[in-house]
């Protein structure tokens, strides 16, 4: 993090998942157009993208690439929610469906031309 969050700290977060590798490029190509750059940012209002290795996946990109990865980050969260002390109420079996299992989602997003 290149900024301190504002006080007070609002946020919507989207999860979306890649079912087709093109309309998933091609929402990654628009979405570049308005993610907010650190080089002077002056604005209190951002927009940010972040993405899973499962998602990289599905977008395409080379396995050499997604090699390069630490193993905690081509794990993901769930796998490792024990070592992070995810249990309890913090449990991924109390996590959305969409963020624990992948390739599954309750809605669908594909970009309009």
């Amino acid at each position: 993090m290149l900024r301190p969050r504002p006080t007070p700290y609002q946020a919507t977060y989207v999860l979306l998942r890649v079912d087709d590798r093109e309309a998933g490029r091609e929402l990654m190509r628009r979405l570049s157009r308005v993610v907010t750059s650190a080089a002077g940012h002056a604005s209190d209002t951002s927009v940010t993208a972040g993405l899973s290795f499962h998602g990289l996946k599905a977008l395409g990109v080379p396995e050499a690439s997604l090699e390069t990865f630490s193993l905690e980050f081509r794990q993901g969260m769930a796998a490792r929610a024990k070592a992070l002390g995810d249990d309890g109420e913090s449990s991924p079996d109390n996590w959305e469906k969409a963020a624990r299992i992948p390739g599954r989602t309750r809605r669908r997003h594909s970009p309009r031309t």
